[in-house]
């Protein structure tokens, strides 16, 4: 039996630039990947009065996140609609509890998710939920829970804030490299 797998991310193409090689290898080895997409994605960038636009913008962005899904060999790919770039506006309590009812329907054995200090507060906010919902209590832990590195987001941190992040775990992706590259 396969491991269970939960990622769970802010945006979509998060999940693809912070982990889509760890994904792609999880699902070549027979486990059961469910990445969970948080929030619309595109439509703080949009002008609000334009509506139709930004959900056309967000339709979109969904299509191309389940043709990536798919190459990953992800099972199971769930959007929920909290605002972009607003995650902060969202009562912490209302995001926690989502994700914890993902971690109840799915069982995580591993939990995939954004570092802390990003400097995107919708990937803060992320994490924050995931660490509360996946905090260890007795007969519902996760195992393992990972925070990744997102290209364009984590890096930015000042460096001397000590929030940079600093891997202490590393996967050898280098035969699910290519299926990454293509997406």
């Amino acid at each position: 039996m396969g491991t269970n797998v939960l990622v769970v991310m802010a945006h979509p193409d998060d999940e693809v630039l912070g982990c889509g090689g760890v994904i792609a290898k999880h699902s070549r080895d027979g486990d059961y990947v469910v990445v969970a997409i948080l929030g619309q994605g595109k439509a703080s960038r949009q002008n609000e009065e334009d509506l139709d636009s930004n959900n056309a913008e967000i339709l979109a962005l969904h299509k191309e996140a389940k043709r990536a899904n798919e190459i990953l060999g992800v099972r199971e790919l769930l959007f929920h609609n909290f605002p972009d770039n607003l995650l902060d506006s969202i009562p912490l309590l209302e995001i926690v509890q989502y994700v914890e009812e993902l971690k109840c329907k799915y069982r995580p054995d591993i939990v995939y998710t954004h570092h802390h200090a990003d400097i995107n507060i919708d990937h803060q906010q992320i994490f924050k939920a995931v660490i509360t919902a996946c905090r260890p209590i007795q007969g519902d832990q996760v195992p393992y829970i990972y925070s990744c590195e997102v290209p364009s987001a984590t890096e930015w941190q000042a460096p001397l804030s000590g929030l940079s992040f600093q891997p202490n775990t590393f996967i050898d992706i280098s035969d699910t490299l290519d299926i990454k590259k293509r997406l």
